[in-house]
């Protein structure tokens, strides 16, 4: 019999920055950043409760790589153009409230993804010439569309007008940890060359009980 993500939650409680060809000293940032969703307030709390923060990252040899595998996920909602290097272990991170029923179907009302990209500008504290203010990190926060929860293994899909984000992994009592990878699907694309781009973005992992809810 499937065992969801719910009942495993039950089981437990009855017993866990290279660049990318950019010149950061000289470009110039710009606070018009990301329109798609604003920062997730967290934790979401009430009856339940998830406040855990993860991490997407990538090898640090894989620095350029992962840069450009973000802006392209950026830049299907702003123009990339002024969003420095990201680090590839500490550039990207992400929340989450994630509802799955008893047959462990995802609940995409109420269930969100929201992602916080602190590029080379956010992370040092540079200042906007335009505004004098520290330029922002980027937001992006996306609505569960689909997916499914059980016997250990996690496929959520995460979608808007401007495209679908996908984690796949793996989540288990013995570590608490629900991890796997990063994809992405572009409807629209604000940069010119190609539209509708997909890429995988990269690896990510987070505590199980602070991105779904666990009760």
């Amino acid at each position: 019999m499937k065992k969801t993500v719910m009942a495993l939650f039950m089981a437990v409680s009855m017993l866990g920055l290279s660049a990318c060809n950019k010149n950061n000293a000289n470009q110039s940032a710009s606070t018009g950043r990301s329109n798609r969703g604003s920062p997730l307030a967290m934790p979401q709390q009430g009856q339940f409760y998830t406040a855990g923060v993860g991490q997407i990252t990538s090898d640090s040899a894989y620095g350029q790589q992962f840069t450009a595998a973000v802006l392209g996920l950026l830049s299907a909602s702003m123009s990339t153009s002024n969003v420095g290097a990201i680090d590839p272990t500490t550039g990207v991170t992400f929340q989450g409230y994630v509802q799955i029923d008893n047959s462990g179907n995802l609940v995409p009302s109420g269930s969100v993804l929201a992602i916080t990209v602190n590029d080379y500008f956010s992370a040092n504290g540079v200042q906007d010439p335009n505004t004098g203010q520290p330029v922002p990190p980027i937001y992006i926060s996306v609505p569960a569309t689909s997916g499914y929860a059980y016997n250990g293994n996690a496929t959520l899909t995460f979608g808007d007008n401007f495209g679908s984000i996908t984690l796949t992994g793996t989540y288990g009592a013995a570590n608490g940890q629900f991890s796997g990878s990063v994809s992405y699907q572009n409807q629209q694309n604000q940069d010119s060359g190609s539209p509708h781009s997909s890429s995988y973005m990269g690896s990510f992992t987070i505590q199980t009980c602070g991105f779904f809810r666990c009760q």
